[in-house]
């Protein structure tokens, strides 16, 4: 089967049922990143860098959200994938942490229905290189892909020909300035608590 073909057959019906419904009844994600400030496994107390990442569903019909897009930690080396530019003066911070390749041929995606939410949490001091008392941005590299209605509804070969017709969420971004009290040792053991 040629590409015009397959383009035919597939994704045209699949992007003109999209536009075909009314917004209204589409769902939408809203991405918002906080800082946590809470330290509940550190002992002094400091703000641990601690980022909570809110995928909130404002629509009317289940929504799923590209995996691939959203940060993953682990317990030792933080986030996984440099997904984050961390920058100051226009000076972007090295990445630390652990990259972790996945070998994936099919889209994996999380739902959310209606009215809820997902919150992640990740400690940005674990996976970047950053100095105390220094200004930074967060940001993500990419916006958040996502399905505005279920992938079932759409006739399709492959899921990798929804990526296409997929809407994009962006993050706000978020300054920080890692305190002082941020010495060695807690820094050393701020890399090696897990935030969950």
């Amino acid at each position: 089967m040629n590409t015009d073909r397959l383009l035919r057959i597939f994704i045209f019906p699949a992007i003109l049922t999209a536009l075909a419904l009314p917004a209204h009844a589409l769902g939408h994600l809203s991405a918002q990143m906080r800082l946590t400030h809470e330290t509940p496994h550190t002992q002094p107390p400091f703000k641990s860098g601690e980022i909570e990442l809110t995928l909130r569903n404002t629509g009317d019909m289940l929504i799923e959200v590209v995996m691939d897009d959203l940060p993953y930690t682990n317990s030792r080396t933080g986030t996984t994938r440099p997904m984050f530019v961390v920058s100051s003066d226009g000076t972007e911070a090295g990445f630390t942490g652990r990259i972790v390749d996945y070998i994936d041929k099919d889209v994996s995606t999380t739902a959310i229905t209606p009215g809820r939410e997902v919150k992640l949490r990740f400690n940005i001091y674990r996976s970047y290189r950053l100095e105390a008392e220094k200004t930074y941005t967060v940001e993500f590299r990419s916006p958040i892909r996502y399905l505005n209605r279920p992938s079932g509804d759409f006739t399709i070969a492959s899921r990798l020909d929804l990526l296409p017709i997929m809407e994009k969420a962006h993050v706000n971004p978020l300054v920080i300035r890692p305190p002082r009290s941020l010495d060695e040792q807690q820094y050393s053991q701020a890399r090696r608590t897990p935030p969950y």
